[in-house]
């Protein structure tokens, strides 16, 4: 037959190729829903039984703080009922796109049969010097549309309303039943728990969708920050509640407002400040008290066994009296200090003297739209994670900055861009630790970038993020490590590696030298990543204190030269840290890279 010509009418396709499916997991898509609507009775649920709660706790209070509270709780209620109606509508939406993605499926599966039985007409056509039977048979058999059915929009929009708990109205004193308060404060922990857990299923089934239903086009889509930004109001609800308690504890049940102003601004000034309490001598030792000393430096593994041996009541008094020290110790569950580095972050907002930029992301951490699991601006550490850590997750980034970088990067959001548009480019997928624990990388003095003791202390500290914080996560530990370091980052970072860090990926971001006696690890995959008129190349040959770079090692890295046009210097050379807004053939490759890695 193959002698003879036939004829194939246009836009067919050749026998036995299929039409690519559409990327939408039916099941998964069903766990969302599922969730969503379970999620929205159990918030409900809840709102009964902090509604009874508050009620409770209403009764004998009286005064400023009275009123402050009211408005709070009610703001609460109307939050949380938002929030319900939102997950009350989502799996209607989701819902419809199985139906879409059910009728898609369907729709291509029909033209490609038809397509088979016409090739195999056109080919038979070409024996028959007439075409009657083509002709009959064709008429029998109509083309199926063609057309792709348009794929759907979810969209999920809920945002917290801020909550003042500033004392308005009611008179010069207030008055309130403390043990009423207590009680209040318990029962609400509980819940707030309990939200917490309805917000990693959320996280988790959401994740699963996003990262399986590629189909589906999303439209406004905050929900999620909105739910954790409703867990963080609660659990200062929790805290501010606490601290007028005891304010009233100390007064006898009334006080006034100016006194209780100043008790609870006293209160909320130690939230970012206090560093002691007696619970944290089981675990440091305490040298003032009467034949006390200083332990030695717990371990992560030391400090895991101290806090789960401790009562949920007293690591709630911990979280409320010194979360600069919970949100920032290694053996404490990353849950746990973003929790403690929320309520810290709404007393680094409060203070005077703060730019613009800084009260702004200070107030997005307290409200739950960016998360940190380090936070202690004094001593010059900060940690942010982009993206949530759930069972869906499949690789962990940790992005090691280069020269330089410092807070105010953090507050302008310009260093945490480059790992946002990863995370962004693999939803649900990838989670990413942008990090600066302590005093940076420096041009000159004791920290600077060709100080190899500096710069092997810092990826010390790597190495222990690595295996204290990430590597005793639940889902961290069993997911692989990537790295994304700039300049003088991976530096720092080839001495964590020196340290004992691991990674399956390393991705040099126009890196900078390596430490004298790094080897590359087996089993890790190194690549470099440059434009190609890069200032750092001048280190190529210089060999006194390092042990080459990344682009005069191509036998170790492979080599991603892009072109930059006739940027150079020190444009080209900070732009391949960027974000996608810039970088994204560079941000992009990465994705890949590392999703291959896999």
């Amino acid at each position: 037959m193959s002698g003879f010509p036939f004829f194939v009418p246009a836009g067919l396709i050749t026998e036995g190729r299929m039409m690519a499916d559409i990327e939408f997991n039916d099941v998964l898509a069903g766990v969302l829903s599922g969730t969503a609507r379970s999620v929205a009775g159990a918030l409900s649920m809840q709102a009964s039984a902090r509604s009874d709660v508050a009620h409770t706790a209403a009764t004998d209070f009286s005064g400023a703080y009275a009123n402050a509270f009211v408005l709070v709780c009610q703001a609460e209620s109307q939050d949380r009922g938002k929030l319900s109606g939102v997950l009350d509508r989502l799996p209607d939406e989701v819902d419809a796109a199985r139906v879409k993605a059910t009728e898609e499926r369907a729709r291509r599966q029909a033209y490609e049969a038809w397509q088979t039985r016409e090739f195999q007409r056109s080919a038979a056509r070409a024996l028959d010097p007439f075409g009657s039977a083509y002709l009959v048979e064709a008429a029998a058999d109509p083309m199926p549309s063609d057309r792709a059915i348009a794929a759907p929009t979810a969209s999920a929009a809920f945002r917290v309303a801020g909550r003042s708990h500033a004392g308005r109205g009611g008179g010069l004193t207030s008055s309130a039943d403390p043990v009423k308060l207590r009680s209040f404060v318990e029962r609400s922990r509980g819940l707030n728990t309990d939200l917490e857990e309805l917000l990693t299923r959320m996280q988790t089934a959401w994740a699963g969708f996003t990262s399986s239903c590629g189909w589906v086009d999303l439209g406004t889509v905050s929900f999620l920050t909105g739910f954790a930004g409703l867990l963080r109001e609660n659990q200062f609800d929790v805290l501010w509640v606490g601290h007028i308690a005891e304010a009233f504890e100390k007064a006898g049940g009334t006080e006034s407002n100016l006194v209780l102003d100043l008790a609870i601004l006293n209160q909320n000034d130690r939230i970012g400040t206090n560093r002691y309490h007696p619970l944290l001598d089981g675990l440091f030792g305490n040298p003032f008290a009467p034949g006390g000393e200083l332990k030695t430096t717990p371990t992560a593994k030391d400090v895991g066994l101290w806090w789960k041996g401790l009562t949920d009541a007293q690591r709630a008094e911990l979280i409320a009296s010194v979360p600069l020290v919970i949100g920032n110790l290694n053996g404490i569950p990353i849950s746990t200090r973003i929790e403690a580095n929320a309520l810290t972050a709404r007393y680094f907002a409060g203070k005077g003297g703060l730019t613009k930029m800084e009260r702004t992301y200070w107030e997005s951490v307290a409200n739950g739209t960016r998360t940190l699991v380090s936070s202690d601006p004094a001593n010059d550490r900060i940690i942010e994670m982009i993206g949530t850590l759930t069972p869906v997750t499949k690789e962990t980034i940790t992005h090691i900055p280069g020269t330089g970088a410092s807070l105010k990067h953090f507050y302008s959001r310009e260093i945490q861009a480059f790992s946002e548009g990863l995370v962004k480019d693999n939803l649900g997928e990838t989670v990413s630790f942008v990090y600066k624990d302590g005093p940076w990388v420096t041009w000159a003095g004791e920290r600077s970038n060709h100080n190899n003791p500096a710069m092997q202390a810092m990826g010390d500290r790597v190495a222990a993020f690595q295996h204290e914080v990430i590597g005793r996560d639940p889902i961290g530990r069993r997911v692989p490590p990537n790295a994304t370091t700039h300049s003088a980052g991976l530096t720092v970072t080839s001495g964590a590696e020196r340290a004992g860090a691991r990674f399956a990926t390393v991705h040099s971001l126009s890196g900078s030298y390596l430490m004298p006696e790094w080897t590359p690890i087996e089993g890790t995959k190194y690549h470099h990543h440059q434009f190609h008129k890069e200032v750092i190349n001048n280190l190529d040959g210089v060999t006194l204190w390092s042990n080459g770079t990344p682009h005069s090692r191509p036998y170790v890295f492979e080599q991603h030269i892009y072109d930059g046009g006739e940027q150079g210097g020190l444009d080209a050379h900070n732009r391949i840290a960027q974000g996608p807004a810039t970088n994204a053939e560079v941000v992009e490759r990465i994705g890949k890279l590392i999703r291959e890695s896999r």
